[in-house]
């Protein structure tokens, strides 16, 4: 039984590893970014340090969150704005939402302390209704860490932050 088990929670953990992968690959396609071997190398190296850190679930699940979001509310995250700004990988997802080649964002890739900190900025006029949206779509880990929405998951903390324009 308790082979059975952990037989389980591995198909489940390499189910989700591959689902990140192919995602992460589908969106170089969709954004038709061009992959010389420097694109293809960083890309690889940002998989590997995320799927070492476990955080391929986290990230399928805040892709989830701002697709949701963008499909309900019509609402992304701002684009050049958070630590998400410069990963490859993120923009892939559509989790950010420059381009992070176009601008010359991409930021040294290092290994992360868990949980790994990411914040997510929404127009000032839609933030709250981004929160609403993420509690009433069953995630029910939304708290508030020093007067900012935060969603805790396993392995990361996402901030919702406003942008005045």
């Amino acid at each position: 039984m308790e082979r059975t088990k952990r037989r389980k929670a591995e198909l489940v953990e390499r189910t989700k590893k591959e689902s990140f992968q192919f995602q992460v690959e589908w969106g170089i396609q969709s954004h038709g970014l061009e992959l010389t071997d420097d694109v293809r190398k960083r890309i690889d190296d940002e998989l590997r340090i995320l799927l070492n850190l476990g955080l391929a679930g986290n990230f399928l699940t805040l892709k989830e969150i701002v697709d949701g979001v963008q499909r309900d509310l019509n609402a992304m995250p701002e684009p050049f704005k958070g630590n998400l700004a410069g990963s490859l990988v993120a923009y892939c997802l559509g989790i950010s939402t420059g381009n992070p080649l176009e601008r010359n964002l991409l930021k040294p890739i290092e290994e992360h302390c868990l949980p790994l900190q990411l914040t997510l900025y929404y127009d000032n006029e839609i933030r709250n209704e981004v929160v609403d949206w993420v509690k009433a779509h069953g995630y029910r880990e939304v708290k508030t860490r020093l007067g900012q929405p935060i969603l805790k998951m396993n392995k990361m903390v996402v901030e919702f932050k406003r942008v005045v324009k």
